[in-house]
């Protein structure tokens, strides 16, 4: 051309040569260089301001992401290179898309990196706190009441393995299981194989505890009758004579 003038020159090495001929002598140049080069760093906007909150997914301890939720987004003059995510904290590895990304219970420090080749990388990040805010799960093994007959010459009934024994379950899991009786019997603990009830009625009400809800309760009565008549011994066998 004739003119530079409002001509575009990418990024890069572009060399310039000038000619000039008064149409009789070889035409005579000159030349020199254009080097453009890209100081302008990448934009990069994180989904999130600071925090966001999400719970448990339903019967898991963790939360699964929906779609580009926790997705950054980047822009660059030139163009953006790579756009990768670290995280830390409760949870942990790296990648380019969080779509799908499983995250634990606890805070998870998510941090977002832009670069586009030849600037410094710019970053931005966010927190995902995921909380559980499922109960536990308890099952009583009796529903009402049972009914039990005091073990031969006791006046106590005695339970057997785990028949008076709760289960629980929880998605995080059940930090504790106890019982607390009331009635006849009174007590408390872990587990109700071996304990002796005394005759009569007794509460028996199981506790499951996640450590982070409410705790959860089940309860039933056990009912200890008497069912052996009293033994009697004569001290005469069928007569005496005086």
């Amino acid at each position: 051309g004739t003119s530079l003038a409002g001509v575009v020159f990418d990024k890069g090495v572009t060399t310039v040569t000038w000619s000039a001929s008064d149409g009789v002598n070889t035409a005579v140049n000159c030349s020199f260089t254009v080097t453009v080069s890209d100081n302008q760093a990448p934009s990069i906007n994180c989904p999130v301001a600071t925090n966001t909150n999400r719970n448990t997914n339903a019967a898991l301890c963790t939360y699964t992401t929906v779609g580009n939720e926790f997705n950054a987004t980047a822009t660059d003059n030139c163009a953006v290179t790579s756009l990768t995510y670290s995280l830390s904290g409760a949870t942990t590895g790296s990648g380019t898309s969080l779509a799908g990304v499983v995250f634990n219970k606890g805070v998870t420090t998510v941090t977002w990196s832009a670069s586009d080749g030849v600037n410094t990388a710019v970053n931005c990040s966010f927190t995902v706190t995921v909380s559980d805010n499922q109960a536990p799960i308890i099952n009583c093994p009796v529903a009402t009441n049972a009914n039990r007959n005091t073990n031969a010459t006791l006046c106590t009934y005695t339970a057997v393995g785990n028949e008076f024994n709760a289960t629980a379950t929880d998605n995080c899991g059940v930090t504790s299981l106890t019982y607390t009786l009331s009635g006849d019997t009174t007590g408390s603990g872990t587990s109700l194989a071996g304990v002796v009830f005394d005759k009569g009625v007794t509460t028996v009400t199981w506790s499951a505890f996640d450590g982070v809800n409410t705790v959860v309760n089940c309860s039933f009565t056990v009912t200890v009758s008497d069912n052996q008549a009293p033994s009697i011994n004569c001290p005469v066998a069928t007569n005496a004579n005086r």
